[in-house]
């Protein structure tokens, strides 16, 4: 806790004057003057209901005068867990794999099966997390996901058969692919609008600490009889840690508020103030209550059924499911959303490509270049430690407010660069590079595609309202993981090739990512 409030406190020194304090002056008279004051700005408006914008000011003042303390520092923390127990299960798979394949005797396309397992769950869980977060609440959808990754990453452990263990697989991949973007949504739901791209990067670590937790308990196992069985066990106890601790994380202020629920706002200002050490009149003025039912009033949709309908019309979840979709791909959001896909698709391929990869290239370099001394478990602890440096670069980047649009140019141009000098000796001098100077480019690679998906998800977030968020959050990770599933296929079957043919197509992919984000 004392760390993260030190991180918080060193960030808040980035942060502009102009930024601390969120001025919303449509809105200034409304502090604690309740229903009366939503009523005279939707008389004196002109365009009839608040727009989507307005709504978001005004949760956006009262967040601000909130502050970033405790509480905030409680659910980062809860955040990175969410992150981590991801982090180390992705892990996980790469680690295995040849040791299953030699366990069971599997063909090169079971191996490939395996893989494809988990990640095929992932794109599973975020096609389908974001419309049932966005109407059941991020605190339901993060108790089940986290729990499907507790529970079965541990019967994988136990899997007598590969199509079991497959099963188990996918099903903690449903949980890892609703896990990440239902929680990157209540961390920016709960923070102020300053704070969000600054806590994001900070969280994302969380995801390199469980890939180190696993890399580094995959030194150890490789010395045990049956690794496979305890690298499982271990990797499932960050999914549930955080389980535990899910079962007591709030919902998400601006959900709350957008669907109507007054005395749960106030709630949720009581507790955060209380934990903050602030006092809860400063924030909701002094009627709280007519106050939260101001948010509320403010933060409900547009579009509500009327009340004087005895029965209103009940839509079918495909329905629902198609509005959230088509809410994308309005006017104003059509480029952005398509660039956001492009920008997803090409990090997931080489983010987790990179992991998959990694320690068959590292077992080919330590054979090529007879480098005996060379530890493959301890050079993928390596890559995984390095690269969690990345938070250090880009979070005081972004909170000192520098735009996505020079950021990410500036990522994907550098993973092109460290992958690129990987591949150097092999293109042009016909030889494997050398084991160490693998690491480190691909530790550089990771460096870079963190810092990637660091920013990537509170861009997404911040692309979109609250009525939408969560699905646009959801599907935009949802089209990157169509890529995540083939990666164990595809990179099998390039491995078979050249154990670095991979890395090469990484490199062609990071150059379409950097032209592609230039139109941000």
């Amino acid at each position: 806790m004392r760390a993260v409030l030190f991180v918080l406190a060193a960030a808040s020194a980035f942060q502009p004057e102009t930024a601390k304090t969120v001025t919303t002056p449509k809105f200034n008279g409304l502090r604690g003057r309740g229903r009366a004051a939503v009523a005279q700005v939707e008389e004196t408006s002109t365009a009839g209901p608040l727009s989507i914008q307005s709504r978001e000011a005004l949760m956006d003042d009262k967040l601000a005068l909130l502050g970033v303390s405790r509480y905030q520092a409680l659910m980062a923390i809860f955040v990175a867990m969410v992150y981590a127990a991801d982090g180390a299960e992705v892990m996980v798979m790469s680690l295995v794999s040849r040791t299953l394949v030699e366990k069971w005797a599997l063909a090169d396309w079971k191996q490939g099966l395996l893989g494809m397992s988990v990640y095929s769950g992932m794109f599973t869980g975020g096609l389908t997390c974001g419309p049932v977060a966005d109407g059941k609440g991020r605190s339901f959808t993060l108790i089940t996901a986290t729990a499907m990754i507790a529970l079965f990453g541990v019967l994988s452990a136990y899997a007598p058969n590969l199509e079991l263990l497959c099963l188990a697989r996918f099903i903690a991949g449903v949980g890892m692919g609703a896990s990440l973007p239902v929680s990157s949504s209540l961390l920016q739901e709960t923070v102020p609008k300053a704070w969000k791209g600054g806590l994001a990067c900070l969280v994302f670590s969380g995801f390199n600490l469980g890939e180190l937790f696993a890399a580094k308990a995959g030194v150890l196992a490789f010395n045990r009889a049956d690794p496979s069985t305890w690298l499982f066990l271990v990797a499932a106890l960050p999914a549930i840690a955080t389980f535990v601790v899910s079962l007591i994380v709030p919902e998400s202020p601006r959900f709350l508020a957008n669907n109507g629920n007054v005395r749960g706002v106030r709630r949720w200002f009581v507790r955060a103030a209380r934990i903050n050490g602030k006092n809860l009149q400063t924030i909701l003025g002094p009627e709280p209550d007519e106050t939260a039912a101001a948010l509320c009033a403010v933060g409900k949709p547009p579009k509500r059924a009327k009340k004087t309908e005895p029965k209103p019309q009940i839509r079918s979840p495909v329905a629902l499911v198609a509005d959230k979709f088509g809410g994308l791909f309005v006017k104003e959001l059509r480029l952005r959303t398509l660039v956001l896909w492009v920008l997803w698709m090409a990090a997931n391929a080489a983010f987790y490509g990179s992991i998959f990869s990694l320690p068959e290239a590292l077992r080919f370099s330590k054979t090529a270049a007879n480098d005996v001394n060379f530890d493959v478990a301890r050079g993928i602890s390596q890559v995984s430690a390095y690269q969690s440096l990345a938070f250090l670069f880009f979070m005081p980047l972004v909170a000192l407010g520098v735009k996505y649009s020079f950021l990410f140019p500036l990522a994907f141009a550098g993973g092109f660069l460290a992958l690129f000098s990987a591949m150097l000796s092999t293109n042009f001098a016909a030889a494997a590079p050398l084991p160490g100077h693998l690491v480190a480019c691909l530790a550089f690679a990771k460096f870079f595609y963190n810092g990637v998906f660091m920013m990537l998800y509170p861009l997404t977030g911040e692309s979109y309202p609250t009525t939408t968020r969560a699905t646009g959050t959801a599907i935009a990770g949802t089209v990157g993981r169509v890529c995540t599933i083939l990666v164990a296929p595809v990179c099998t079957r390039l491995q078979q090739i050249s154990a670095l043919l991979p890395y090469q197509v990484f490199i062609v992919t990071s150059a379409l990512a950097f032209l592609a984000s230039l139109l941000l």
